[in-house]
């Protein structure tokens, strides 16, 4: 494949492109990316240029290009391009002709706010393909994807294809310090070539969408293979950075003699002329619609009439003397564009009608627009009166008073401060609880409301132009504490008889007490079904089938209802008296543990008809003695309890045995429904991870925790209580 000497002035075009790596965000529309170079597709076997042409040699990457069909920009080492699969770049159009073209272009709003796309074409068909038409591209045509989102960072993507050939991508990337969007320039696409187009030829604006049919002597598609045939296609795009309101708003002061400067405060004497000079610039680069401004005007002055002024680079006006721009809804100065401004003047006359010597007063002005919140700007005049002799200027912060200085948590109260001045102004108060400042404003009252326990100095300070003043008649000592603690416990359920024959009928009562709290009422339930609920403490039951009842007593409160243990009991009906005496229920109250942490079992028990209750024996299954240990304890309201702590982790399962005197024979009761289970861990130290057991070749971990277990049923203690 031969290079022509003719096609110099089209490689001056194509001077090697920077390749720039860079973080880019937003293809299409505004797809994050992450910090990428801008790339080509699909990443393909390159044809070497370097490697001289040689069709016997096996070697189907060399300088012949491609003897099978067309294939595009696949070349590398080229004399004047360098890697044509990069074969997308841009640059600025104000950058200089020197200037090289990039496939990451920075700083893309400055200056012109304009960009030239660039792509190079190439098929990489042999020249001898071309007589046959194999080597020949059909249908060829050039794409460009410009991003559609607004952000930092976008890319374009460039394709080329073919009916005929394989289509290839590459990427060029735009960056700016601020957001951006992108916008084709109907009819810049424009196509050189060396052949009939060395002037260039403009190409169909679907260069953007579907795409435009290229050409060597007709954009007909047609594109034969060789460098002879290289072409370049440029598109103009306009960058256009997102819009953003701005404002600039001045407020200025100055008195009327001659040579005095426009600064934030001016000093008069009463009766004499103060200037007044608001400014308003559009800084952002979007329009801004309905601008208005007004001015507050301070007391102790006149507007001078005649002298409102509106003044832009082109007029100065004078504005109507009708008090609309010192009225909250303003002149409507219109639309404004950006970096446009304009000024609003006007003169007041100062008046000595108030007390002391001078005073300080604030003149404020506002705008707004459509598009932006208000905004204000201020300036001060000082107005002092002429041979004024003052008056002893003093502040005193007279008292702090408060409802009640002693709170419960979420409590709050109100405190009020006073304070008294005399020459002078109060400009506000300042509140300080423990030292710190809670509250600086005009009001004179804070709330306070009560969050941790504890004791709080509230210290209320008078602002005022000569300082700020207190005294230890502004100082109160508050107190907040826990609420009291609110208790409802239901203590027993009692009846005379708990065994009965058919038809008989007993009454139990509950004893319940409430501290901090109310009860109100009491709900009975027989066996799991409500039987009653009232304010009554007391229930009767009667009997008429035999068999076992539990009843349950439940005290109801303001603080919700409340069971125990305690207030739980059976109800025999039989046919004939006879002892009955058995274990109700057998509970822990934790069912999961560390080792050295201390838990309750519990065990309700039922003698009566001529059985008494006289121990229950407790075995926890961790005992490193069988040697009993007899607690001596009494049985309350038929529950009996031990307190139990765990030496060694594991599972555990807890479990007690009764006995009886029954017509004077003692009778031992283990009810399988008398067990427990509890999990037992080893004690958490803060910072300090468990660490796995190495397997020593001895046996699993299981196989050791089971020799654990084993030792440790076989070792155990018992806790005996027992009533004499």
């Amino acid at each position: 494949m031969k290079l022509l000497q003719s096609i110099k002035t089209l490689t001056q075009k194509l001077q090697k492109k920077s390749f720039l790596a860079a973080g880019i965000v937003a293809l299409g529309a505004g797809m994050a990316l992450g910090a990428v170079q801008a790339e080509f597709y699909p990443d393909r076997q390159p044809f070497d240029y370097n490697q001289p042409c040689n069709p016997d040699d096996g070697n189907i990457y060399d300088r012949c290009g491609s003897l099978t069909g067309p294939v595009f920009n696949s070349f590398i080492n080229t004399p004047y391009y360098g890697d044509e699969r990069q074969f997308a770049d841009a640059k600025r159009t104000d950058q200089n002709t020197g200037d090289v073209y990039k496939n990451v272009l920075p700083d893309v709003t400055d200056g012109s706010r304009e960009v030239r796309i660039r792509v190079y074409v190439h098929n990489n068909a042999n020249q001898s393909t071309n007589a046959s038409g194999q080597g020949v591209a059909t249908g060829a045509k050039v794409r460009i994807a410009l991003p559609t989102g607004t952000e930092g960072s976008l890319r374009a993507r460039s394709y080329i294809s073919a009916d005929n050939a394989a289509l290839v991508e590459d990427t060029v990337d735009f960056t700016s310090t601020q957001k951006f969007r992108m916008e084709y320039i109907p009819g810049s696409a424009t196509l050189f070539n060396n052949i009939a187009y060395g002037g260039g030829v403009k190409l169909s604006d679907s260069i953007v969408t579907t795409g435009a049919l290229i050409g060597d002597d007709a954009l007909d598609g047609q594109l034969p293979g060789c460098f002879d045939y290289q072409a370049t296609v440029f598109i103009n795009v306009k960058i256009i950075p997102e819009e953003k309101p701005a404002v600039e708003l001045t407020k200025v002061t100055k008195d009327n003699k001659t040579g005095s400067a426009w600064g934030e405060v001016s000093t008069v004497a009463p009766g004499e002329t103060i200037n007044w000079l608001v400014g308003f610039k559009n800084a952002g680069n979007q329009n801004l619609t309905n601008v208005t401004l007004n001015d507050r005007l301070p007391p102790h002055m006149n507007v001078i009439p005649g002298t409102i002024r509106y003044i832009d680079s082109g007029q100065d006006t004078v504005l109507p003397d009708n008090g609309q721009f010192f009225t909250t809804g303003g002149y409507d100065f219109g639309t404004w564009l950006p970096g446009a401004n304009f000024y609003v003047r006007f003169q007041t006359t100062a008046l000595g009608d108030f007390e002391g010597c001078e005073v300080r007063v604030r003149n404020i002005a506002t705008q707004k627009t459509t598009q932006l919140p208000s905004t204000e700007d201020s300036a001060d005049t000082i107005i002092k009166k002429t041979d004024c002799v003052p008056t002893e200027q003093t502040v005193v912060c007279n008292s702090l008073t408060a409802p009640t200085l002693a709170l419960k948590k979420g409590e709050s109260t109100v405190f009020t401060a006073t304070g008294t001045a005399t020459g002078t102004t109060i400009d506000g108060y300042i509140f300080t609880v423990n030292g710190e400042e809670v509250q600086n404003s005009a009001a004179n009252t804070y709330t306070f409301t009560a969050g941790n326990v504890g004791t709080y100095i509230v210290v209320a300070t008078v602002k005022s132009p000569i300082g700020n003043r207190t005294s230890n008649e502004c100082v109160k000592v508050l107190t907040v504490e826990e609420e009291p603690e609110m208790v409802v416990v239901c203590e027993s359920l009692t009846a005379p008889r708990l065994s009965l024959k058919k038809g008989e009928s007993t009454t139990l009562t509950v004893k319940a007490s409430a501290t901090n709290a109310t009860i109100t009422g009491y709900v009975f339930t027989v066996n799991g079904q409500e039987v009653q609920n009232s304010t009554s403490n007391k229930y009767e039951f009667k009997g008429d089938k035999a068999g076992k009842y539990d009843i349950v007593a439940t005290v109801k409160s303001s603080i919700g209802n409340v069971s125990s243990e305690t207030c739980a009991t059976a109800v025999d009906i039989i046919e004939e008296i006879v002892p009955i005496y058995r274990c109700e229920s057998f509970t822990l109250n934790k069912n999961k543990v560390q080792i050295g942490e201390s838990f309750t079992a519990t065990v309700r028990v039922t003698a009566k008809d001529g059985a008494t209750f006289k121990q229950a024996t407790f075995t926890f299954g961790d005992e490193a003695s069988v040697q009993d240990k007899t607690i001596v304890n009494t049985i309350n309201n038929g529950i009996v309890t031990a307190n139990h702590i765990y030496s060694k982790s594991g599972d555990y399962g807890p479990r007690v045995k009764l006995a009886f005197m029954v017509n004077d024979k003692m009778v031992e009761v283990e009810d399988p429904a008398c067990v427990a289970q509890i999990n037992v861990t080893p004690t958490e130290v803060k910072g300090v991870k468990t660490t796995t057991l190495p397997n020593t070749g001895a046996g699993s971990i299981a196989g050791i925790f089971a020799a654990v277990t084993v030792a440790g049923t076989a070792l155990h203690r018992r806790f005996t209580l027992s009533r004499q």
